[in-house]
């Protein structure tokens, strides 16, 4: 089990943050230009506030599953009941 908040990829050897030899391995970042960087991509507003993402949306972005559509006639199913309880 990983610590909380930690990484969970660790670096070693020549890709190690703290490597002499990583800047002869790793390409220096490209040259931009922050007045043309800030024009030439505007910020789209944030569609969520928090981290949290519904189930239903990571599975949507993740593996192109629709799992609110209904299998049979197509269309939008919605939860009506949690069950907490195992007995």
């Amino acid at each position: 089990m990983p610590p909380p908040r930690f990484n969970v990829v660790r670096y070693a050897g020549v890709l190690a943050p703290a490597a002499k030899w990583r800047a002869l391995v790793i390409p220096p970042a490209p040259d931009v230009d922050p007045e043309s960087a800030a024009a030439a991509a505007p910020k789209a507003p944030p569609t969520h506030r928090s981290g949290w993402r519904p189930w239903a949306e990571l599975m949507k972005r993740t593996f192109a599953i629709d799992v609110e559509q209904c299998p049979e006639c197509g269309g939008r199913m919605k939860l009506r009941e949690l069950v907490t309880d195992a007995e």
